[in-house]
């Protein structure tokens, strides 16, 4: 895993399970971009979501994007 990048649990299985962590990872790494995968906002856990398959990306210098 790359040192640039961050995943909550959920994200991380969701990222894994698609195979789009490796990418993920190696765009962090080649770019030296602090790179954020999400599934919600860390602050919220108690926030029920009627949709959990797809992941949110923030990094610096790019517009967040979702990978469903």
């Amino acid at each position: 895993m790359s040192n640039y990048c961050f995943y909550s649990q959920d994200a991380l299985a969701l990222a894994q399970s698609a195979g789009v962590d490796v990418i993920i990872n190696s765009y962090a790494e080649q770019h030296k971009k602090q790179t954020y995968i999400l599934c919600r906002p860390l602050s919220n856990e108690d926030v029920k979501y009627d949709y959990d398959r797809a992941i949110a990306v923030f990094s610096s210098g790019i517009k967040p994007f979702f990978i469903d």
